[in-house]
């Protein structure tokens, strides 16, 4: 028996159908059900009984015997990892989606570790679905997404919001250091997915006629792309790396709603080393102008 079986067979427990519990455990659903099927060849029983055309998961007479026994072993798989607590709370695993990660973190990364020289950190790039799940099993200890959705065992609370500017595009006109999003000519963009607010304002104010020059999903590819007749719109995070780097940043006027990054803890996650992370993001955040964090 392997902890992934013993957990698929108690998420179907709980959750009453495989369905549900795939959801939960962030797998699909041929997968739960081949930790059922391994875990049944195991101990030698069917755990469920299987009838045609019912969707709702009934524990047979041994699944019923079963069940104290498998929740006995998530008690002693609890108590051993209490055991390594104190040398795992050594290391914060985190994980955030690239835009955060590539123009944001560097600095944190720095302070974070010159700080607290006796930890480790242990860093992950990830989409924002992938991380939901990887909290969620607690492979990570804290995680920062670019969308919100409801997760029964985890704390998705908003981190920061920033509002959109305009990157590069330094031939277009410029009254008062601000452009208009009427002047933007959409085959002329590199267009990026910062998350669904922004893609349904571009679905309004461009024709799904015109594609953009690029698109991109890797966000540190996008400086290689933007010259005097590119453009992007961009977080301002984004925007002040951008800016060193001799790319022109203007106003945007119509722009995109703010963008709003949330954090993602497991609600029984006590590593200490959380609230020292988040006091030096929000110490960096509070140097962007336009930011207001929430950390």
């Amino acid at each position: 028996m392997t902890n992934p079986e013993i957990e698929a067979f108690l998420a179907v427990v709980r959750y009453g159908t495989v369905s549900a519990a795939a959801e939960h455990l962030f797998v699909t659903q041929p997968a739960l059900t081949r930790r059922i099927q391994t875990l049944e060849e195991e101990i030698g029983y069917p755990l469920f009984a299987r009838q045609k055309g019912v969707r709702e998961a009934r524990l047979t007479r041994e699944g019923e015997d079963f069940l104290p026994i498998a929740e006995k072993w998530r008690r002693l798989w609890a108590e051993t990892g209490a055991v390594l607590g104190k040398k795992k709370q050594r290391q914060l695993k985190l994980a955030s989606v690239g835009s955060v990660s590539h123009y944001i973190f560097p600095e944190v990364f720095q302070r974070f570790l010159g700080e607290n020289p006796e930890y480790h950190l242990n860093f992950h790039q990830y989409h924002s679905h992938e991380a939901y799940g990887y909290v969620e099993q607690k492979m990570t200890d804290l995680a920062f997404v670019s969308d919100q959705r409801y997760a029964r065992s985890l704390q998705v609370r908003p981190a920061f919001s920033e509002p959109f500017v305009l990157a590069g595009g330094a031939s277009l006109s410029d009254p008062g250091g601000e452009v208009l999003v009427e002047e933007l000519d959409p085959a002329a963009e590199i267009r990026l997915p910062w998350n669904g607010d922004c893609d349904q304002w571009h679905i309004r104010c461009f024709p799904d006629s015109v594609y953009p020059l690029v698109f991109l999903d890797q966000m540190s590819l996008m400086e290689e792309f933007l010259t005097d007749r590119t453009w992007a719109v961009v977080p301002v995070t984004v925007a002040s790396r951008l800016e060193k780097k001799g790319i022109r940043i203007r106003r945007l006027k119509g722009g995109p709603p703010r963008r709003i990054i949330y954090s993602l803890v497991h609600e029984e996650n006590e590593n200490p080393l959380i609230g020292r992370f988040l006091f030096q993001l929000d110490r960096h955040l509070r140097t962007f102008k336009g930011v207001e964090s929430w950390l």
